[in-house]
């Protein structure tokens, strides 16, 4: 996430997997909100709402007995 050289009030985010970009004015808070706000990563790795859906999905697969992208969910109940 950096400023755009031409408009000190305007951010550039990055994602850090492909080349999406997304344009967000204000303060560094509100471009990072707004970001979120849109479905953006802004902790490190930043990362699009593509991308964030498709690690997000992978995820849980790699620690889980079932088959790729699928979920395991527990009862915790007594």
């Amino acid at each position: 996430m950096h400023t755009d050289p031409g408009s000190p009030y305007r951010w550039i985010i990055r994602c850090s997997h492909c080349d999406h970009q997304l344009h967000a004015a204000g303060d560094r808070a509100t471009a990072e909100a707004f970001a979120r706000t849109n479905g953006w990563v802004t902790t490190t790795p930043v990362q699009c709402p593509g991308c964030a859906t498709t690690s997000a999905r992978r995820l849980p697969a790699e620690n889980s007995d079932g088959p790729p992208g699928a979920e395991v969910h527990r009862s915790t109940a007594a």
